[in-house]
């Protein structure tokens, strides 16, 4: 897991993946700011794309964890802030829903883990790795205006 506050992404660059560097800079362009951005846009087709949203939601302990393993997730605040609750795979225990074969998702309730609150405001960005268990959506009932960029895992295979 990465966070970072895209006004810093120059200085980050040099110690940051290509691909990582490709997606934040679209980010940083603004062309997700546009209230009519709502919804699925492609970068590189499906190896990276952003998906721009509205989102309401409250804390809430019952709320699954998530993870991927075919994509990375950046999770981009674009208005207001959002707490994303994270835990390391191995805390994670079995998923009780396991969806990475047919659509790349799998959901964890664990249990006896103590989730480490991850606070972003307008501009700051967290990256979530196949081995991040992550749980997005915490706007403390506030509207949130957010973007997740997805990069396939292939854009960081060694060639």
């Amino acid at each position: 897991m990465i966070i970072g506050n895209i006004g810093q992404l120059d200085a980050d660059r040099a110690f940051l993946h290509p691909a990582l560097v490709r997606a934040l800079e679209e980010l940083r362009s603004g062309a997700c700011a546009d209230p009519a951005a709502n919804g699925r846009h492609d970068i590189l087709g499906g190896e990276m794309y952003v998906i721009v949203s509205e989102v309401c939601g409250s804390p809430s302990e019952e709320k699954p964890f998530e993870r991927h393993e075919r994509y990375i997730d950046i999770h981009y605040v674009l208005a207001g802030s959002e707490t994303i609750g994270w835990l390391p795979l191995a805390e994670g225990g079995a998923p009780y829903a396991d969806e990475l074969d047919a659509s790349d998702y799998a959901l964890y309730l664990p249990q006896g883990s103590e989730a480490y609150e991850l606070p972003l405001r307008a501009g700051q960005y967290a990256v979530m790795f196949p081995h991040d268990l992550h749980r997005p959506g915490n706007t403390g009932g506030a509207i949130a205006r957010k973007a997740v960029v997805k990069l396939h895992v292939d854009l960081f295979a060694v060639r």
